[in-house]
């Protein structure tokens, strides 16, 4: 079990873009608890969709972002499966517990026009 005043996961965003956007669930409206009860596509294009909970909402920097309070369980054997064109940001106040899997494959990334 995962216990902290938030859970950040973000998915298919590099760690340099990630370092420079920090995320406050406070910032957002939250959605209440959730349970996973089987599997889910969570969608990230057009309004964001968490299917049996709501909508999310796209921060200024492109991020579909849904935020719980009151925990986050996500069973054994449940799935989460993250379609869409923007990346995900799960914020979490309360007590998590990540026991199922969270897929959140991407596509190939784009050159950014930066030498390293």
């Amino acid at each position: 079990m995962l216990k902290a005043a938030f859970l950040l996961i973000l998915s298919m965003l590099s760690f340099e873009a990630a370092a420079q956007h920090i995320l406050n669930p406070a910032g957002f409206s939250m959605l209440g608890a959730y349970s996973s009860n089987g599997n889910i596509i969570v969608t990230t294009g057009g309004t964001p969709n968490w299917p049996g909970v709501g909508s999310g909402v796209i921060d200024p920097t492109g991020l579909a972002v849904f935020t719980f309070n009151g925990g986050f369980n996500l069973r054994p054997g449940d799935v989460i499966t993250v379609s869409g064109p923007r990346p995900l940001a799960i914020l979490v106040k309360g007590d998590s517990t990540i026991a199922g899997t969270i897929n959140a494959d991407g596509g190939d990334g784009q050159d950014c026009g930066h030498d390293p």
